[in-house]
């Protein structure tokens, strides 16, 4: 045999042999993660449940446009009931989203659901108050909840 093929021989089995260990030590760790345990344990149950007890969900798939599900049409935006424990908690929202609009002269969405703790997603950045005007108009009442905050409503951003 001569050497330039014993060599690519012993070359490509020398690939070969690192693809093989980097994968087994790759799927050895995703088995230890818990992650993985835990999907794999609600895989079981969602299906031993299934099994048992009927299928819960449908699969059938919904085919809706984007704009349906995602649209920021001002009629399809539903204005969230924002309510605090405290009145300081409260007061310390409005600053901040004072603080905010003093230094970047904008104030998105999701600013504010981040400061009141709450989740958001992507389309909240793209809506939110760029006028003083706007930012003056937050305010607090009271409510057999808490304390309500009281905003304008918002708009796209640019």
């Amino acid at each position: 045999m001569n050497k330039f093929v014993k060599g690519a021989f012993i070359f490509t089995g020398g690939v070969a042999g690192g693809f093989i260990l980097c994968g087994i030590t790759t799927i050895k760790l995703v088995i230890k993660s818990n992650t993985f345990r835990t999907a794999i344990k609600d895989k079981i149950s969602d299906e031993v449940s299934n099994f048992l007890y009927g299928e819960k969900q449908s699969r059938r798939v919904n085919y809706r446009s984007y704009t349906n599900v995602y649209g920021y049409r001002k009629e399809q935006r539903k204005q969230i009931d924002i309510v605090l424990e405290t009145r300081k908690d409260a007061e310390n929202v409005i600053d901040c989203v004072n603080n905010l609009f003093r230094n970047y002269g904008v104030v998105s969405f999701s600013d504010l659901c981040d400061l009141c703790g709450l989740p958001t997603g992507f389309e909240n950045y793209k809506i939110g108050w760029t006028d003083t005007n706007s930012i003056s108009k937050f305010h607090i009442t009271r409510d057999q909840h808490g304390y309500r905050l009281i905003y304008p409503e918002p708009v796209v951003l640019k």
